[in-house]
């Protein structure tokens, strides 16, 4: 059940990542000038983080049971702040994207600024290191 679970976040990560690289930021804010839509739009991001969330999870109760080292589970905690901000970032883009309404998505993108440095500042207090981690941190920055 572990690896299954594993597996789906891991899965669903790469595809938000592998959506998200197809998403080009700059002509969400140029199409709110000339109503071109992208073809990737950020909501379909934010399902791929929000199911790679809900196995994760799934994934701590499992954690809880078996006892893990304090270590395994701080790295899941800032998976979970990573995970987050990355639902906030592209919450805030869908609005910028779809809604008429700049200050909607303004207040979500401050709350996005938030969980990153969040995550950033518990990344760096507990000394995460691993190659996946590192990926993420930068990712946020």
């Amino acid at each position: 059940m572990k690896l299954k679970l594993k597996a789906t976040v891991d899965r669903n990560l790469l595809q938000a990542k592998l959506l998200a690289s197809k998403l080009n930021v700059q002509n969400i804010f140029a199409s709110k000038m000339s109503g071109h839509q992208d073809s990737v739009r950020p909501q379909n991001i934010v399902r791929f983080f929000e199911k790679a969330l809900k196995a994760m999870k799934s994934q701590k109760q499992q954690v809880e049971k078996d006892n893990l080292d304090p270590m395994s589970i701080m790295l899941g905690e800032f998976t979970e702040k990573y995970i987050e901000a990355q639902i906030s970032l592209y919450i805030a883009l869908h609005y910028i994207q779809d809604s008429n309404s700049i200050r909607q998505a303004l207040v979500i993108l401050q709350n996005s600024h938030y969980q990153i440095e969040s995550a950033l500042e518990f990344y760096e207090q507990n000394g995460l290191k691993g190659d996946k981690v590192k990926e993420m941190a930068n990712e946020l920055q």
